[in-house]
């Protein structure tokens, strides 16, 4: 759950001191090295999506902005990494004017590659639910969130759909 700067750093200063310490000898300068290894990997691998996810939940948007975008190859994240990573950038995106259709397609995006609990995908899928709302297609909004509501999800999540249920009118 570093940041970039400090994965980096500690890839760094790992590789750096371990191969310092193969050269004068020491043979234990090759865990450092494969340390370093093990962090560049999981750097590709899981990215800072935790991180990122966790200050978009705190409302730290432009921080969860920024850590976002230094994932340069999402095609490298496991598949639920790389799925939080286009539920965060779908979120990102609907807090703009003209990111309604990118944020869409993100949470879509996000579906197909699937979430770790039924909890996020439900809460996924009403997310969807609110935004097909917000552009103008109540038929499809309104069957998403009877597909939320079908998910099986915590009592908190309740909540936010009894909101929608509100703000989306039902088809008849």
């Amino acid at each position: 759950m570093f940041t970039f700067p400090i994965r980096i750093l500690l890839i760094l200063v790992a590789a750096g001191y371990g191969t310092f310490q193969v050269t004068t000898g020491h043979r234990a300068g090759f865990a450092l090295i494969a340390a370093a290894g093990l962090l560049a990997f999981g750097y590709f691998r899981y990215g800072p999506i935790r991180p990122a996810f966790a200050a978009l939940m705190r409302g730290e948007v432009d921080r969860a902005e920024r850590m976002i975008a230094t994932v340069r190859f999402p095609n490298l994240l496991n598949s639920q990494s790389r799925a939080y990573f286009y539920w965060i950038r779908g979120l990102i995106e609907a807090q703009y004017e003209d990111g309604l259709a990118t944020a869409m397609s993100n949470l879509q995006a996000a579906l197909d590659c699937g979430v770790r609990t039924s909890n996020d995908r439900c809460l996924l899928v009403a997310t969807l639910a609110d935004l097909t709302a917000r552009a103008n297609d109540v038929h499809e909004a309104s069957r998403l969130l009877d597909e939320a509501r079908g998910l099986p999800h915590s009592d908190g999540v309740d909540a936010y759909l009894d909101k929608l249920e509100q703000v989306i009118p039902r088809d008849s």
